[in-house]
């Protein structure tokens, strides 16, 4: 669980990454993320909410910025998301983060 970051700044992330999305999807996704996303998220989304400054997160084969490079440069938090996948279970979050689209 995120504590260190409101539901209302993550809005923002989830608007910025999908801004065809309409309001309530965005509420609902950022509800959904501040209950679910791992708190070793905590730090790194705080430090980049409020500075601007993607913090570096590794576990087991992945690190943020692997992610996000091997996703074609996708958004920090897409990459927070993928990566939170992984660190709960490590086979099914490789194959979302290894999946082509």
């Amino acid at each position: 669980m995120i504590r260190s970051v409101s539901v209302k700044e993550l809005e923002a992330l989830v608007a910025a990454d999908h801004p065809e999305w309409d309001r309530r999807a965005i509420e609902e996704t950022a509800k959904e993320y501040a209950g679910m996303l791992d708190d070793r998220f905590d730090e790194p989304l705080r430090r980049y909410v409020r500075e601007g400054e993607m913090a570096e997160l590794r576990h087991g084969e992945f690190s943020l910025y692997l992610i996000r490079a091997m996703r074609k440069n996708c958004s920090y938090l897409q990459a927070v998301v993928l990566m939170d996948a992984y660190l709960k279970d490590e086979l099914n979050g490789k194959a979302l983060i290894l999946r082509r689209w």
